[in-house]
């Protein structure tokens, strides 16, 4: 017996949640958004960006200035902090090539604040991408091999976590006190 093929209908004949949808919109991200994230992740995760980026350009600036007129290297006249902080743009600048070209093209103030606001993108990912890491892992840490705790806490929820939680409250109590004691 020859095998009965199904009409074909048209779009309009199916019901809307048979319907193919449309495609979804590739977005594609600047890629300083994934320097961002590694940056914060590797070299420094409280940083100022703004700060950071017209400070390290202006340093540049002063370098090549001194070198361009046979001066000494003015970095050994800085603070501590000075030359940390640009020891650390300098390590920002390694993470993603041609973003020193990128900077030093800039020709207003707000483009480099946009590069800023990029990396900075980036940074609050990989923030947001490290806490939904931390509680499950919290959780397996405190929890007794084989054991349970009673209330369960949620993986995925912060609700019931922390100080309302006895477990988790007792861990998160300062040493000198007794979690167990009311008083």
């Amino acid at each position: 017996m020859p095998a009965t093929r199904r009409a074909h209908t048209s779009a309009d004949d199916e019901a809307p949640g048979l319907r193919v949808g449309a495609r979804k919109k590739i977005i594609r991200t600047d890629p300083l958004t994934h320097t961002g994230q590694h940056f914060r992740q590797t070299v420094y995760a409280f940083s100022d960006l703004r700060y950071l980026l017209s400070q390290g350009l202006m340093r540049t600036a002063e370098i090549e200035a001194a070198r361009d007129a046979g001066e000494d290297d003015p970095s050994n006249t800085w603070s501590a902090k000075g030359r940390q902080e640009f020891a650390v743009y300098n390590d920002l600048l390694l993470m993603h090539e041609g973003l020193e070209k990128r900077l030093t093209e800039c020709k207003m103030a707000e483009e480099i604040e946009l590069v800023a606001d990029l990396i900075h993108k980036g940074a609050s990912s990989a923030r947001a991408e490290d806490t939904k890491s931390l509680k499950p892992a919290i959780i397996d840490l405190i929890t007794p091999p084989g054991g349970s705790i009673s209330p369960p806490l949620h993986r995925r929820q912060k609700i019931g976590q922390g100080y309302n939680h006895y477990v988790t409250g007792e861990f998160l109590c300062p040493a000198g006190l007794n979690w167990a004691n009311d008083k």
